[in-house]
């Protein structure tokens, strides 16, 4: 019983990335619109690990959220992605920052953001297993 759930688990934090990429062709609309209304963004914090790979490992994250009174994202909570914590964390955090168009009061406007990243990829001035701020 237990390895059931832990397969279903599975098949529904990962089943993002299979399909395309977390529902962006789904709802290409309402991400389109979300995205002509950003007036200043902000970078992901950092997605590398200990032991980076050249290609990284691709994932994806579908946030929806509200633009509160001054033009910031608020409620904002991942609803689909391919399962990895980090990236889902960094991507909340990254949208948190956002400054929107402010639109007349709409209650229960949802707003919509996908985002696909490459998880732990090797940066380009990543040398011999050493971030450029631990070179001597």
């Amino acid at each position: 019983m237990l390895l059931a759930h832990l397969i279903l688990l599975a098949q529904i934090t990962h089943r993002g990335v299979g399909r395309g990429g977390c529902g962006l062709q789904e709802n290409r609309a309402i991400v389109e619109k979300t995205r002509a209304m950003i007036l200043h963004d902000a970078p992901l914090d950092s997605l590398v690990g200990e032991f980076p790979t050249p290609g990284g490992t691709p994932e994806c994250a579908r946030v929806v959220f509200s633009i509160g009174g001054d033009g910031h994202p608020v409620d904002v909570r991942v609803v689909e992605s391919s399962g990895n914590v980090a990236v889902n964390m960094a991507v909340v955090r990254s949208v948190k920052k956002y400054v929107m168009k402010k639109e007349l009061p709409r209650w229960f406007r949802t707003y919509m953001l996908v985002f696909r990243v490459d998880d732990n990829k090797m940066p380009p001035n990543y040398v011999d297993g050493m971030r450029p701020n631990q070179l001597p």
